[in-house]
């Protein structure tokens, strides 16, 4: 009886879940400012979810990192099991324009949860919310297989300096005048943005602080001079080696 009651509470819990997304996934606030707009999630409203793997929130345009991160300590974004908050850290994966949340708490198979975002907890680049709470529920599954594999530092001639090989020829080796600095680790790591004033070309452990990200995300905003490559952007893997390089400095 317990098993039953408790799975009808979550159903219901599913069903406005899944009405509160409907409004973040599918409504704008007007065509002059649209609001921020959820486009994927993992789980799903009333979805299975393996007990060991980050929630996911993809959007619609970049997000502000900063209020990322306090979103996720404060109460813009929360974990429930029952009344039962559930601490989280959070990671912005710029390339794919989504908010990573790691539980730090093992979630419990078989029991129910609803990950909660408020509209301010999230705010865009432009400064636009969702313009309604977000709410899914799920239930947390059986932990899926791990594989514990040392992942060895990315070496920037190894692993970095083959992303952009063959198609960025327009650097030299200085960054004199209007030639762009030589695509090196010397000439990167720490230097001076010209085209972004206050940032480095590449900032350690800082990829949003770094020139080189917002050059290789073609659509990033602010976007000063051409990006790169200019014949194209780089696959969504590529760029994020770049980012993971520059968060192990």
């Amino acid at each position: 009886m317990r098993e039953s009651m408790r799975r009808n509470g979550v159903s219901a819990l599913i069903l406005a879940g899944a009405a509160l997304s409907a409004g973040a996934l599918g409504c704008t606030a007007g065509a002059d400012a649209p609001s921020l707009t959820v486009v994927a999630s993992e789980p799903g409203p009333g979805g299975e979810h393996a007990a060991n793997r980050p929630l996911r929130l993809e959007f619609d345009r970049y997000l502000y990192p900063v209020f990322v991160l306090a979103g996720a300590e404060g109460e813009g974004i929360r974990l429930f099991s029952g009344e039962v908050g559930v601490p989280l850290d959070a990671r912005y994966d710029v390339v794919g324009r989504a908010l990573e949340l790691t539980p730090r708490e093992a979630l419990s198979p078989g029991v129910a949860y609803r990950l909660e975002v408020a509209p301010g907890g999230v705010v865009g680049l432009d400064g636009e919310t969702l313009d309604a709470p977000l709410a899914v529920g799920f239930w947390a599954g059986l932990p899926a297989p791990m594989v514990d594999t040392p992942q060895a530092a990315l070496d920037f001639e190894r692993d970095v300096a083959a992303v952009w090989a063959g198609r960025c020829g327009c650097h030299g080796e200085s960054s004199e005048g209007r030639v762009p600095p030589a695509l090196t680790e010397a000439a990167l790591v720490g230097q001076p943005s010209a085209r972004f004033p206050g940032l480095a070309l590449v900032q350690p452990g800082q990829p949003l602080r770094s020139a080189l990200v917002r050059k290789l995300l073609h659509d990033y905003p602010g976007l000063r001079g051409e990006p790169m490559p200019p014949s194209g952007p780089l696959d969504d893997d590529a760029v994020r080696r770049v980012v993971a390089w520059i968060e192990g400095l």
